[in-house]
């Protein structure tokens, strides 16, 4: 691993426990990964190896109780994260590090309109009044894609698709500039040309924008077109980890997704040569 200098994110033998009345769960144990500057990097692994709950883990999104972080550092921008006061984490939150969740339909606000919730985070975290925060928020929605973006800013979430729906959590997350990227498996509901279009936003924002992403995803297939490493996850531990050509080649995280298109793709894409 390089030096902590030269990682945006570094974590370090993270666990995180949730508390039941059968006992204590481990929902990630000793998990360790870094994320460099523009780096994307993939993590995958079966529904319930934690993928998710380490994410959260990282700048407390998790409830408490039942869940608790028992061990580990976050190192992020000269601070440890699990250290910081919920006060201290709601201000990183949104500013310095983005997360868009997995589900468009249920992760906005269906009372608010959607210009209200992208101008929110300007509004407090960047300090801008109403009419520079509104301007921002039109940019944002073009930048993700979104046409007549002034017009929209004025809908509700239920009069955009789920495809559209996604772009907006998008310009939120990318709203105040973040360092960090977290996308929590973002197109695992949408369709495969709705899908495609999304990848290749991320793609575009990440070169425009330089930021480092995290994406979250059951789609090997996925990560061998995007990620420059991938860490696959299983029953809350790292089971591979490291450039993903190295790792799809290596064969061992197929244990956990085995397809014959996924391989097909891979042949096809030059990321392996064989079976």
């Amino acid at each position: 691993m390089p030096e902590t200098g030269s990682s945006v994110l570094q974590v370090q033998n993270l666990k995180t426990v949730f508390a039941t009345r059968a006992g204590d769960i481990h929902a990630v144990n000793s998990v360790s990964f870094e994320l460099r500057p523009g780096e994307l990097l993939g993590v995958v692994g079966e529904s319930g190896s934690g993928k998710s709950v380490t994410m959260m883990s990282l700048i407390g999104l998790l409830p408490t109780p039942p869940a608790e972080v028992r061990a580990g550092s976050v190192q992020f921008d000269g601070m440890d994260l699990l250290k910081l006061s919920q006060r201290d984490l709601q201000a990183l939150r949104g500013r310095d590090i983005g997360f868009v969740f997995q589900d468009p339909m249920t992760s906005l606000n269906p009372v608010f309109t959607v210009g209200f919730q992208i101008m929110e985070p300007l509004r407090k975290h960047m300090g801008m009044d109403k009419a520079r925060a509104r301007q921002r928020a039109v940019e944002l929605l073009e930048l993700v894609g979104i046409p007549d973006a002034r017009r929209r800013l004025s809908d509700f979430p239920h009069q955009f698709s789920g495809g559209m729906r996604q772009r907006v959590m998008i310009a939120i997350a990318l709203a105040c500039d973040p360092k960090v990227l977290i996308a929590d498996e973002p197109t695992t509901a949408l369709d495969v040309t709705i899908q495609a279009q999304i990848l290749e936003l991320v793609k575009d924002l990440r070169q425009k924008l330089g930021m480092a992403i995290i994406w979250i995803t059951h789609d090997l297939g996925v990560i061998a077109g995007i990620a420059d490493r991938v860490m696959v996850m299983y029953g809350g531990q790292v089971v591979e980890y490291g450039p993903v050509r190295e790792v799809f080649a290596n064969g061992d995280s197929w244990e956990i997704v085995r397809s014959d298109r996924y391989w097909n793709w891979l042949r096809l894409n030059g990321i392996v040569r064989f079976r």
